[in-house]
């Protein structure tokens, strides 16, 4: 198993690094296919102090019917301008070449479950900036990314999380 520093920084990016200015988790929509189901989570984007200027964070995070948080697919240096972009695994520090995408699960709705590290040899996986609204701060992407277990919680967890027809429309938060 690859429990690395890697996986540590992609969760306190997640929990830390994009600012919620407040506990209204409604910035935008964001919905998938995954493994075949359909797949919606409440989205948002923040610049984060590990980037570069010109450079943000979105998260996905998908609850439960009782509230609690149990998916969380995040991705890594965005860059703020519209095109198609490589999806690879996060690293510490975050100066690769394409946008870090990480995907993991969690129990109780805080604890950490099942890690997931990005299908480097998937090759379906890409991210768009469809759309990039500075004077609005929301951007909007596409997204399709296969992610292979890396450290199980979860006896019932599958092998493979693969998101197909990812779309996310967001608010950036400062």
């Amino acid at each position: 198993m690859k429990y690395s520093y890697s996986i540590i920084m992609v969760i306190a990016l997640t929990i830390y690094s994009c600012n919620k200015d407040d506990d209204n988790m409604d910035h935008g929509e964001a919905n998938a296919i995954v493994n075949g189901s359909p797949w919606q989570a409440k989205p948002y984007g923040g610049w984060a102090p590990a980037y570069p200027e010109g450079y943000i964070g979105i998260v996905a995070e998908m609850y439960n019917d009782d509230g609690f948080l149990r998916q969380d697919i995040s991705f890594h240096k965005i860059p703020l301008e519209e095109g198609v972009f490589e999806l690879g695994r996060i690293l510490h520090p975050h100066d690769y070449p394409y946008i870090g995408a990480a995907f993991f699960t969690l129990q109780g709705g805080d604890v950490l479950g099942d890690i997931y590290l990005l299908d480097t040899l998937a090759n379906d996986n890409y991210f768009e900036v469809v759309d990039y609204a500075a004077n609005r701060k929301e951007i909007e992407v596409k997204f399709a990314a296969t992610f292979l277990l890396d450290r199980r919680a979860n006896a019932s967890a599958p092998d493979t999380i693969k998101f197909e027809d990812g779309y996310i429309k967001t608010q950036i938060s400062n």
